[in-house]
């Protein structure tokens, strides 16, 4: 039972991370497809991730967790030069997070919460506290090439001091701020022509991730008057180099869409549905599971929220 549980709370955080590589996208329909933005300007993003894990763990049975997590975090557009190229500063408001675990287990824990963490919550909190502690900024370009990634001073510090030491928790979170944007083609798209993003992290508790998106450009859409890019993501998982179980992917089947706002040059919302079927190999026991997550984003100008 209590390798089983074990098995899920790591698979839980290789999962989590390979999911925020949906954070945004764009596209316009007869022009290239670029990133827009203005110097001055703020959006929110909300993201919500929902996972249900099962696991046949044999003599203990199936075992299955349910997660939910909601991020709220803002860009703050600093300065675009002539080329287009934005200073964007990146702050993570809120997460809130619930697991549901075999056995009664589990937590729901908000980092805007005045209750000190307890149980499970306790163990989780100083890596999402760290991750509210401050903010970063990067560079931007209008095809979505990201560089000159500067954590701020009190994030860095949060960062050194959490889990996984100070070398691999900062790369990890390097890493993750990358996953915010893409490259995209140079020229128009047609529809049908697809283009891929590829990204690794290095996870302490998972091994490495890989988790390689492609992009399927679908045409038009006609919203409520706002005419909307539509684009058709699938992603592929795939995990190695685990230090306590061996992760083969056997199927996955990817069903969403990405909207963005051709006026406004900028995403509008994102809806992934993800399901993986897998074989978890440790002490020379094979467990089948299965992963069912679904991704939502909701982008809006920080002017027109409540």
């Amino acid at each position: 039972m209590r390798f089983a549980l074990d098995v899920l709370r790591r698979l839980w955080l290789v999962v989590a991370i390979g999911g925020t590589a949906l954070v945004s996208v764009n596209c316009r329909a007869d022009e290239p497809l670029r990133w827009k933005f203005t110097a001055g300007e703020a959006l929110d993003y909300q993201l919500t991730q929902e996972m249900n894990m099962s696991v046949d763990a044999g003599p203990a049975g199936q075992m299955a967790t349910s997660t939910s997590q909601t991020m709220n975090l803002t860009w703050s557009v600093k300065s675009v030069g002539d080329q287009g190229n934005a200073v964007i500063e990146q702050k993570i408001e809120r997460i809130r997070m619930k697991m549901a675990m075999p056995g009664g287990q589990g937590f729901d824990y908000d980092t805007d919460s005045d209750e000190p963490a307890a149980g499970m919550a306790a163990m989780m909190a100083p890596t999402l506290e760290a991750m509210v502690s401050g903010d970063f900024t990067f560079t931007m370009s209008p095809r979505g090439e990201v560089s000159n990634i500067k954590l701020s001073d009190d994030l860095l510090a949060a960062i050194k001091n959490g889990p996984g030491g100070e070398n691999g928790a900062v790369e990890q979170f390097k890493s993750m701020a990358s996953q915010i944007a893409f490259d995209l083609p140079e020229d128009p798209p047609q529809i049908g022509q697809s283009w891929t993003k590829k990204f690794t992290v290095n996870n302490p508790a998972g091994g490495v991730q890989t988790v390689e998106t492609t992009y399927t450009y679908d045409g038009t859409r006609d919203a409520d008057g706002t005419i909307y890019a539509v684009i058709k993501p699938s992603m592929e998982l795939e995990m190695a180099n685990n230090p306590m179980m061996e992760m083969k992917v056997k199927e996955q089947k990817t069903d969403g869409e990405v909207l963005f706002d051709l006026q406004a040059g900028q995403l509008h919302s994102t809806s992934i549905n993800q399901s993986i079927t897998l074989d978890m190999i440790a002490a020379g026991q094979t467990m089948p599971g299965t992963i069912d997550q679904k991704i939502d984003l909701v982008v809006t100008p920080k002017k027109d929220q409540q």
